[in-house]
């Protein structure tokens, strides 16, 4: 086990729910229900009294709701020159690319687009440590960054260029860049360093993908020589924006014998450098988000508006729309990435969120050539953005009025239609008025075989016809 311990105290606290006859006897008028709405509201209004939330206002949000957009920058491809295989950086999603997807979204009614830029630096979608900021030449390049940025203040929408400070791909590493993999990487017990994995479902075993994790004690070191080569690209005036990727989730401990971190120890890192983010930036992105990195946040992606579903869950209930809703803007995991859209849809209503689209512009083909890149097989720009005005238009207009508002109630509706008093006799005649047609047809037919049967000579067949028309 490590050396260090955790000496700092673990406090629980206690919240009583209030059932409703309860409370009638006991003349009690403000308490929590016993249900698991009480449940969320008593953790949302203690996460307000600790200023760990605050209520969004009119000058936080615009007229319509946001969508969020993840574009992919750069991916090295190989090719041939005068028969040799060379590597070459074949872009994904340029920023030219960018401002024809705004284009075409916008004549289409899309708007309050968030762009979230992944893989547009320092190595595109294999990128090293995100300290020294070179945006890619395949993509535009620094100018055609900040002539982008222009665009977008223009248009009114926003770019978050997105950086992951939690993981390293070892095979991006350099004796020139600022990773020192003794000093700055995760170790565990047995002193190996620790890569993140992931649970292949077709192995039945968990798998690694070459990310090494970083420690915790380095992220500030990481972010302040990038946050000031990132700042510098926006002129005055600018709204500034920035992504940390999965620092909002991710919290690893370290078993390094020098400097060990446990859990805590890690959080309060972590913290510290959203601290940071938050004071040197206007707006801020993380994915799926950690309580303690809702105070420092603007917007959520991929966070979760369902339940694992395993056999045993009875039901999935908007818990985090209830506690983030008018607090902070948020949205589920990439709409187009998920098996069944139209349930994906309703449970981004049901919680409040906005919706969340990962698109790409060009050489999509490029992912199948790698193992955790070939799951973006539905991402082809040209093909879903009818899809994305589709849906945003159909959720905005829902949704757009109650950007402000707390979820307060929720309940299960049963999938079926009771008509009123003036619907069911309309049914009643409407049924009354088929039965009559069928009976009338059936009739014709009657007759139709009667004229064919005298016409063929059929005289028993004509007699015993005529006896059952007369009956």
């Amino acid at each position: 086990v490590s050396s260090r311990k955790y000496t700092g105290n673990y406090t629980i606290r206690y919240i009583m729910l209030t059932d409703e006859d309860t409370a009638k006897e006991k003349g009690i008028t403000e308490y929590y229900d016993t249900t698991w709405v009480g449940m969320a509201t008593a953790y949302r209004d203690y996460l307000y009294a600790k200023g760990e939330l605050d209520s969004l206002t009119k000058e936080d949000v615009k007229e319509d709701i946001p969508v969020y957009i993840q574009t992919f920058g750069a991916l090295e491809t190989l090719e041939k020159f005068l028969s040799i295989p060379i590597t070459v950086m074949a872009p994904l999603t340029s920023f030219d690319d960018i401002k024809t997807m705004h284009s075409e979204l916008s004549a289409e009614g899309v708007s309050n687009i968030k762009f979230k830029l992944t893989g547009y630096a320092n190595g595109g979608m294999y990128s090293s440590i995100p300290a020294d900021l070179e945006w890619e030449d395949a993509v535009g390049g620094e100018d055609g960054y900040k002539e982008l940025l222009a665009y977008a203040q223009e248009k009114g929408f926003e770019l978050f260029p997105d950086f992951n400070f939690a993981y390293i791909r070892s095979t991006e590493n350099s004796m020139f860049d600022s990773l020192i993999y003794r000093n700055h990487l995760v170790k565990s017990i047995n002193d190996t360093y620790m890569s993140k994995r992931y649970y292949s479902a077709t192995r039945q075993t968990y798998i690694g993908r070459f990310e090494l994790a970083i420690s915790p004690a380095y992220y500030a070191t990481f972010y302040d020589e990038l946050s000031e080569n990132l700042l510098a690209s926006y002129s005055d005036g600018m709204t500034s924006a920035i992504s940390i990727g999965t620092l909002g989730t991710e919290l690893n401990s370290d078993f390094d014998e020098d400097e060990p971190y446990n859990r805590e120890d890690s959080k309060s890192h972590t913290v510290s450098v959203f601290e940071k983010v938050d004071n040197d930036f206007d707006s801020v992105m993380t994915d799926g988000a950690n309580a303690y990195a809702w105070k420092y946040v603007d917007h959520i992606v991929n966070a979760p508006l369902d339940s694992s579903r395993y056999i045993i869950s009875s039901a999935a209930v908007p818990f985090i729309g209830v506690v983030l809703h008018g607090s902070v803007q948020f949205a589920g995991t990439p709409l187009n990435m998920e098996g069944n859209i139209g349930y994906s849809f309703l449970k981004a209503i049901e919680n409040g969120a906005s919706l969340n689209f990962t698109l790409c512009y060009q050489n999509y083909n490029e992912f199948k050539e790698y193992m955790d890149l070939s799951e973006y097989y539905s991402v082809r720009y040209d093909i879903l953005k009818e899809e994305v005005s589709k849906y945003y238009n159909l959720l905005n207009d829902l949704t757009k009025d109650l950007q402000l508002s707390k979820i307060v109630a929720h309940d299960f509706l049963i999938g079926e239609r009771v008509p009123d008093a003036d619907e069911a006799e309309a049914d009643k005649l409407q049924s009354q008025k088929e039965k009559e047609e069928k009976e009338l047809l059936e009739k014709l037919e009657q007759e139709k075989l009667y004229n064919a049967s005298i016409n063929h000579g059929r005289t028993d067949a004509a007699d015993e016809m005529a006896t059952a028309l007369e009956d």
